[in-house]
């Protein structure tokens, strides 16, 4: 599924498509092209400002987290201002997110996870989250 995250008179929209100037932190390699010369035909130029655009492969992702020893992955997904509370799971868990966004503490540290990033997560962690605006759409993989 490919998403569009952008902003337009102050206002955040999301489509299906993702847009960024540069490689976002924690972005999977899988849906990151090293070179503006491996994007060429994906580059679309607006004056001088070039915007790629990548899609994000779910399935691919979804291998990834398996070979890397996650032996369950699914999709979840959250409404608007969705708040988890302190908890911890017993096994590690990973979550990309796909669409939206999601602020993880942990260890008294606060940190936005937005389209195309990761998060961790180590088993017996204690933790909460909170959805963005928008709710948040993530893949998770459980080990």
């Amino acid at each position: 599924m490919v998403f569009l995250s952008f902003v337009f008179h102050g206002r955040a929209f999301e489509v299906h498509a993702k847009v960024y100037m540069e490689k976002p932190r924690n972005a999977p390699e899988e849906i990151v092209r090293e070179s503006a010369a491996e994007c060429v035909s994906d580059q679309r130029c607006v004056g001088d400002i070039g915007v790629f655009m990548q899609t994000i492969d779910e399935k691919s992702l979804e291998r990834t987290l398996q070979a890397q020893g996650f032996a369950t992955t699914y999709i979840w997904q959250d409404g608007p201002g969705v708040k988890y509370r302190e908890h911890v799971h017993e096994t590690e868990t990973a979550h990309i997110i796909l669409a939206g966004e999601m602020t993880l503490t942990m260890g008294g540290r606060s940190q936005t996870f937005r389209a195309a990033e990761r998060c961790d997560v180590p088993a017996g962690a204690v933790h909460s989250a909170e959805m963005g605006p928008h709710g948040c759409r993530y893949l998770i993989g459980e080990k």
